[in-house]
C-alpha cells in the first residue's frame, strides 16, 4: 500500500528530520499539489504550535480524497502485517475530482483550463497553497469566446465563470466532496 506518514510528522521533526520526500512519479499534478499542500500545512502548524488532532484529521481527509489506493505508515514502527500489504491484487479508482487549473483572474472572471467534465450547478472548490479553500456553486459557465455553455465537456478547454473572491494562476478547481 502507499506510504502515508502524516500522523508521524511531529515525531519525525522531534527526531531531527528536516527534509521530507513526496513521491510524485507517475502522479497527476492535482495529486502532488494536494499531498504537498497538506503536508506543508501540517509541518507549518507543528512549528507554529497549533497542530491539533482535528487539523490532522482534516489533512488526512484531504489526502484520502485524492488517493486512488489505500495507504498506511508501512515500515515506520513495525514490520507490515497482512493489513498493510496487497496479496491478491488491488483496486485503483480513477480520481475525476480535478476539474481544472486557474489560468487567470481579472477581478470578476476566473479563466480555467479544464481537465474533466463539470457543469452548471456543480458544487466546486478552488484550492490554493496560499489560502483557504473557496467553495461555491457554478451558476454560469462561458467558453473562451464568452458564449454561455451548460458544461465543460472537453479537456484543455478554456472556461470562464464569475467569482467574487480572488484566486491566483495555478490554483486548482475540484468538485466539492464531503
Amino acid at each position: 500500500k502507499d506510504l502515508s506518514m502524516l500522523k508521524c510528522i511531529p515525531e519525525m521533526i522531534d527526531m531531527g528530520i528536516s527534509s521530507f520526500k513526496i513521491e510524485g512519479r507517475m502522479r497527476s499534478i492535482y495529486y502532488i499539489a494536494v499531498v504537498i499542500n497538506n503536508y506543508r500545512r501540517a509541518i507549518d502548524d507543528y512549528y507554529n504550535g497549533c497542530l491539533t488532532e482535528e487539523k490532522l484529521k482534516r489533512y488526512r481527509h484531504e489526502l484520502d480524497m485524492v488517493a486512488n489506493r489505500d495507504n498506511i505508515a508501512q515500515f515506520y514502527n513495525k514490520a507490515p502485517s497482512v493489513d498493510e500489504q496487497y496479496f491478491l491484487g488491488r483496486e485503483e479508482v480513477s480520481n475525476q475530482d480535478f476539474l481544472g487549473i486557474v489560468d487567470d483572474y481579472d477581478g470578476e472572471y476566473v479563466t480555467v483550463i479544464s481537465k474533466n467534465f463539470f457543469k452548471m450547478g456543480d458544487e466546486v472548490e478552488i484550492i490554493s497553497p496560499d489560502g483557504d479553500t473557496i467553495s461555491f456553486t457554478l451558476d454560469d459557465i462561458y467558453d473562451a469566446d464568452g458564449n454561455k455553455i451548460d458544461a465543460s465537456r472537453h479537456p484543455e478547454s478554456v472556461i470562464r465563470f464569475r467569482l467574487d473572491k480572488a484566486v491566483k494562476k495555478a490554483d486548482m478547481l475540484r468538485i466539492k466532496r464531503v
